[in-house]
């Protein structure tokens, strides 16, 4: 269901018109009460002389978003699937029907499995497909189901997700520009569906997320959420100790900074968080929206491991 994820990266310089920025304020998905919640908390971090913990706050806040903007601005396909044929110069007809290829297939082991082990006549009328990207998984989704949601923190992503539609004909797709309290995803849905997104959004934020997708999801309706919770050693013998993001931040190439500023050229890409969720957390939050069972599906994508979520919401009065 996955390409291996991308090399560890740093951030990108601040060039004027690289789409990075650095306003908590101007983050692509933060809100109003989110934004000025970080706000307040780092002026009083800096005020007591702590601009390193303040610095780290405001990467929480930030990184996962306007980065995001970023790969959607240089290399949209690649910072979904992270193989060099995605790569913008290397970008084919060829690879971008194999791209899309590959949301067909998962489209369909995602069908297969919620029929199999939650509802055998699955077939939903309203479907969401949250942090859709350029569209690899809306538009099978569109082929299948009458209406189809695609939400994405990134203004770059959904206007190539639109291109992507509108070249396939596809008039049954909405697509929005999602938050953390989701003000633009209005709900119910049948079927809500996120696949290797959460892993991108700090924890804290994806859980409140999480929490507003259930909400928006029909009594009697079905959800698949993928969730990233730890990564193997190198060995693959025991799962490291990190906290959310920590091991892009660890890997950052800081030589590369240097070398960037003084030339004026961007030698690498914009960084991507890797956020492991505390499952018994998450647990906690399906029980009290509730959710009384749900099948899980294990993943490795490269050391990283997680699991799909698959659950399905009680009818009401149940």
């Amino acid at each position: 269901m996955w390409v291996a994820p991308a090399p560890a990266v740093g951030r990108p310089g601040a060039e004027a018109g690289d789409g990075c920025r650095r306003g908590v304020a101007d983050a692509p998905g933060s809100d109003p009460k989110t934004a000025g919640a970080v706000d307040r908390a780092c002026g009083q971090l800096a005020a007591r002389g702590l601009h390193a913990v303040c610095r780290r706050l405001r990467d929480a806040m930030l990184n996962s978003d306007s980065e995001w903007e970023c790969w959607a601005q240089r290399e949209p396909y690649f910072g979904v699937l992270t193989h060099p044929k995605f790569r913008r110069e290397l970008l084919s007809c060829s690879a971008i029907e194999e791209f899309f290829e590959t949301g067909e297939s998962t489209i369909d082991a995602l069908g297969q499995t919620i029929r199999h082990h939650l509802e055998p006549d699955f077939s939903p009328g309203r479907v969401l497909d949250f942090g859709c990207g350029v569209g690899r998984l809306v538009v099978p989704l569109a082929k299948r189901y009458p209406q189809v949601v695609g939400a994405d923190v990134s203004p770059a992503m959904l206007e190539e997700a639109r291109k992507n539609c509108a070249e396939r004909q596809l008039g049954n797709v909405t697509l929005v520009r999602s938050s953390d309290c989701l003000s633009n995803v209005d709900g119910p849905f049948d079927y809500i569906n996120s696949s290797i997104v959460f892993q991108h959004i700090p924890v804290r934020r994806g859980e409140r997320i999480f929490k507003g997708l259930l909400d928006r999801l029909r009594p009697g309706g079905v959800a698949s959420l993928h969730v990233t919770y730890g990564k193997l050693d190198r060995k693959g013998r025991r799962v490291l100790r990190l906290r959310p993001g920590r091991w892009f931040q660890r890997a950052r190439h800081t030589g590369y900074a240097a070398v960037e500023r003084i030339s004026g050229r961007r030698f690498r890409d914009p960084e991507m968080q890797m956020n492991f969720y505390d499952m018994n957390r998450l647990m906690h939050i399906l029980q009290a929206a509730g959710v009384t069972s749900c099948y899980v599906e294990h993943t490795n994508h490269g050391g990283f491991l997680g699991a799909v979520l698959f659950l399905r919401k009680p009818e009401s009065g149940v």
